[in-house]
């Protein structure tokens, strides 16, 4: 069966930029960034010129 969910594709600088307008500061924003990257909700797809990530 084929995994039928659309997945988010947005640049580094958009998941950060959401996550800043919510943070209190630089700290926290590049902390949130971290845990959404090791938890695996935010994956970076290195393939191509430019890096992108999928946000599912």
């Amino acid at each position: 069966m084929k995994n039928s969910a659309k997945k988010h594709i947005m640049t580094l600088r958009d998941v950060i930029g959401i996550v800043s307008r919510f943070a209190r500061n630089d700290y926290e924003t590049s902390l949130v960034v971290a845990d959404l990257l090791n938890r695996g909700f935010v994956r970076v797809n290195a393939g191509g010129q430019s890096r992108r990530i999928i946000v599912r």
